[in-house]
């Protein structure tokens, strides 16, 4: 993480558990970029051997309070979220329901738009609730 000035505020290594990325996903997307013909064949293996073997985090959202916010990839149950504090530690996680968004967040309420089966979208404040013997967080 960098200050606008790009001093470092922190950095921090943390375990990851990404979705593995399907063969055919990678396929898929490696057929966008590069042609099938004999040529692009070396550039088509160079790719596979590139590419990710895990989906990237979704998003982030830097917190009004310096909290930073690590949306992971959206599953049937929910978008899962894990916030870091302001020295890049792990502080807390949480599940916001699927078809949502982070927009703004602090250690006191999540800003998030919702969208609804036919894609109608509001904004609703959720309260940040700690639960009691999880240090500094909560999930």
């Amino acid at each position: 993480m960098l200050r606008p000035s790009g001093d470092t505020v922190f950095a921090r290594s943390h375990a990851y558990p990404g979705e593995p990325i399907p063969a055919s996903a990678l396929d898929s997307a490696i057929g966008r970029i590069v042609s099938e013909s004999g040529r692009d064949r070396r550039a088509r293996a160079l790719a596979r051997e590139r590419a990710p073997v895990v989906y990237p985090p979704a998003g982030v959202t830097l917190g009004l309070d310096g909290t930073t916010w690590v949306t992971l990839r959206r599953t049937d149950r929910g978008t899962p979220v894990h916030v870091l504090g302001d020295t890049g530690d792990l502080i807390g996680t949480l599940l916001l329901p699927p078809r949502s968004r982070i927009q703004q967040a602090s250690m006191t309420h999540v800003w998030v738009t919702e969208y609804d089966p036919l894609d109608l979208a509001s904004v609703v404040r959720y309260r940040v609730i700690r639960h009691p013997g999880t240090g500094s967080g909560g999930e």
